[in-house]
């Protein structure tokens, strides 16, 4: 019998790549004092660097930042994941398609060995050979679609709980970034030296950065996607296995019935 391969391709750097898009678009919030600008005196007459006078604007840019960010992000996983609906459905549909063009091929087969078979012990060995090969072949499609089954449960599983990662690891940088502002507008009010100011500033930010790019990091999925895939495959290979010792033993089955 003919040997069906039911495998379905998903690219993992891809995946992780776009899942993770918001790593690599992420606000630029350092800014750099302008000797050159001019500085404001407060009420006490004392000066007020650029960065302070500007901090409402960082503020807004941050804010337009994220939400532009986070817009993308989602478009992203809302298209990711009706592109993995859509190979699915795919991979789905043309599964049963091989496999009515073969049970129609099988039905045809059979339907000459009958013909062929003149004696009852004949026909009766042809039958016996049809209930043995429906058999193998139920066993073998069973396997196949737990198989398939089973990793695409991982897979969502996976991807759920990757989602669930990089979420949390946004809304830390982004509680980080905002009591970063915090102070920044509380030293300011306090007539802190703007450099001062701002160096802290960009430090907080810069220290949230890399807090986010280390969940990035240990989020990544691939050895376990790699692993979901290697246990699948698995088991379609030893479906397979299977499936052949059951038939060549029905074939073997059916010449001995028919040589007696």
């Amino acid at each position: 019998m003919t040997s069906v391969k039911y495998k379905m391709k998903f690219n993992l750097k891809k995946f992780i790549a776009s899942t993770l898009v918001v790593f690599s678009v992420l606000p630029a919030l350092a800014f750099a004092e302008d000797n050159n600008s001019a500085r404001a005196e407060n009420n006490q007459g004392k000066k007020i660097g650029d960065f302070c006078l500007r901090l409402s604007s960082v503020e807004a840019k941050y804010a337009d930042q994220v939400k532009k960010t986070e817009e993308k992000r989602l478009k992203n996983e809302s298209d990711r994941s009706d592109k993995l609906h859509n190979k699915e459905s795919d991979a789905d549909a043309k599964r049963a398609s091989n496999r009515t063009d073969i049970d129609s091929k099988r039905m045809k087969n059979w339907d000459k060995m009958a013909g062929k078979a003149k004696t009852d012990a004949g026909k009766a060995a042809v039958e016996a050979y049809k209930t043995a090969i429906q058999n193998a072949v139920t066993t073998r499609r069973t396997a196949v679609d737990a198989s398939i089954k089973a990793y695409r449960d991982g897979l969502a599983a996976a991807m759920a709980t990757h989602s669930g990662v990089v979420n949390s690891a946004i809304s830390t940088f982004k509680a980080s970034v905002d009591a970063a502002l915090a102070k920044a507008q509380t030293d300011c009010s306090n007539k802190v030296d703007s450099k001062i100011v701002k160096d802290t500033f960009n430090k907080s930010v810069s220290d949230a950065k890399k807090v986010l790019q280390d969940a990035r990091k240990n989020s990544e999925m691939t050895s376990g996607l790699a692993a979901l895939k290697k246990t699948r495959d698995d088991a379609i290979k030893a479906a397979e296995t299977t499936f052949k010792q059951a038939t060549d033993k029905a074939r073997a089955d059916l010449m001995q019935a028919l040589k007696a």
